[in-house]
């Protein structure tokens, strides 16, 4: 899956593609016109973002309203898994942000062993 970066700044996005993570004007670390390989995607308070490397060669969620789509397919190996956040609300939107996640085996499973494990320090 591809998509191609039209913007990189916070300022360009609509509010509700910004979530309280991004100030309203930052610069993301990515190329306009550039192609990004998108390794997985994430809600984050509602908001979709894409798992891309950045300029700078570091993994990076960035909302998908800076990109426009490219090469459409999600891969047949990813995996799909809902996280805390999709039942979070008030507070608990603050702690597990997160609501749905997918993408690589690896990504997804490191985040649900995390789940697990946190659970079961609690009980």
């Amino acid at each position: 899956m591809r998509a191609i970066c039209r913007f990189n700044r916070s300022s360009d996005l609509a509010d509700h593609q910004r979530g309280r993570f991004a100030s309203v004007d930052s610069e993301y670390p990515l190329s306009v016109g550039g192609e990004y390989v998108v390794l997985g995607m994430g809600i984050w308070e509602n908001v979709l973002s894409y798992l891309v490397r950045d300029d700078i060669g570091h993994p990076a969620f960035a909302p998908t309203g800076l990109f426009e789509r490219g090469e459409d397919a999600i891969p047949s190996h990813w995996l799909f898994a809902l996280r805390e956040g999709i039942s979070a609300s008030g507070r608990e939107r603050w702690v597990h942000p997160c609501s749905a996640i997918w993408g690589y085996p690896a990504l997804v499973g490191f985040l649900l062993l995390t789940r697990v494990a946190r659970e079961a320090s609690v009980s």
